[in-house]
C-alpha cells in the first residue's frame, strides 16, 4: 500500500485498496483525505512523488568495464 503524500500545497493524498467486484485487485485508489476533489495539477505532482525512477540501464561499454572489474 502507498504512503500518505503531502502535496507541495499542503493537501495530503492517501490511498486505499481499489475493489473489483468487491474485493482488492493489488490496485490503491487515491483519495484527498480532506474530502475534496484533487486538481489536475495535483495528481500530476502526486504521480511525480509516488512513480519509482526508472532504473538507467547500461551501455555495452558499461557491461564490459563491470565483468573486466
Amino acid at each position: 500500500m502507498k504512503s500518505n503524500v503531502i502535496l507541495s500545497n499542503g493537501r495530503v493524498v492517501a490511498h486505499r485498496p481499489y475493489l473489483s467486484a468487491g474485493k482488492p485487485n493489488g490496485a490503491t485508489e487515491a483519495f484527498m483525505l480532506d474530502g475534496g476533489e484533487m486538481s489536475n495539477s495535483e495528481w500530476v505532482e502526486c504521480c511525480k512523488l509516488t512513480t519509482p525512477a526508472p532504473k538507467k540501464k547500461l551501455t555495452w561499454s558499461e557491461i564490459k568495464q563491470l565483468k573486466a572489474a
